[in-house]
C-alpha cells in the first residue's frame, strides 16, 4: 500500500489522537478552559473517564498491558480508545512498543519531531508510532513526560 493511501486510512484516528495528546501534554499554564475543551471533545464524540487503571474491554483484550504507571484518563470514541499517561519517560513507551512487537504487532509508521518551540522541555522530541496486527491499529504518541496509547481498527479506504 503506498504511503498516501496508508495516511488516508488512519486520518480519523490520527487526528483524534493528536488532539487528545495535545490536551494531555499541556502544562497547567496552557490548559484550555474546561468548557472549551469539553465542547470540542463532545463535538468529536469523545468522552473521558478519570482513572489510574488500564482498561479491560474489547479494545484492550488482545494487547499486552503496559508495565508502567502514570495512567490518568481513558478517552472513548465510537471508533477508538485512548489511554493517557503523565509523569512517564520515553523508555517506558519504547518498552511498550517492544512488547507489542513481541505480541505480533508490526511497526508500520514512525515519526519524530522536535517540538522545542511548543514546550519548554528537557527532551523536546515528540514521537508517534503506528503498529498493526490483522485489523488492529495501535498508535503510541509520547514526549518527555507524557503520552497516549490509541487503539482502533484499521479502516479500508479505496481511491477512485
Amino acid at each position: 500500500m503506498n504511503e498516501m493511501v496508508y495516511l488516508m486510512n488512519y486520518k480519523k484516528l490520527v487526528l483524534v489522537l493528536l488532539l487528545l495528546f495535545s490536551l494531555c501534554a499541556c502544562t497547567n499554564e496552557n490548559v484550555p478552559s474546561a468548557n472549551s475543551t469539553s465542547e470540542v471533545m463532545e463535538q468529536l464524540g469523545v468522552s473521558y473517564v478519570e482513572t489510574n487503571k488500564w482498561p479491560q474491554n474489547e479494545w484492550t483484550e488482545q494487547l499486552p498491558q503496559p508495565q508502567m504507571g502514570g495512567i490518568v484518563r481513558i478517552g472513548t470514541h465510537p471508533e477508538s480508545l485512548s489511554v493517557h499517561f503523565m509523569e512517564v519517560v520515553p523508555k517506558d513507551f519504547e518498552n511498550y512498543i517492544q512488547a507489542l512487537k513481541d505480541a505480533g504487532y508490526t511497526e508500520s509508521f514512525r515519526a519524530e519531531e522536535d517540538i522545542k518551540s511548543l514546550h519548554s522541555m528537557e527532551n523536546p522530541i515528540s514521537v508517534a508510532v503506528n503498529l498493526e496486527k490483522e485489523k488492529s491499529l495501535v498508535q503510541v504518541v509520547y514526549t518527555a513526560k507524557s503520552g497516549v496509547i490509541g487503539i482502533g481498527e484499521k479502516q479500508a479506504e479505496t481511491l477512485d
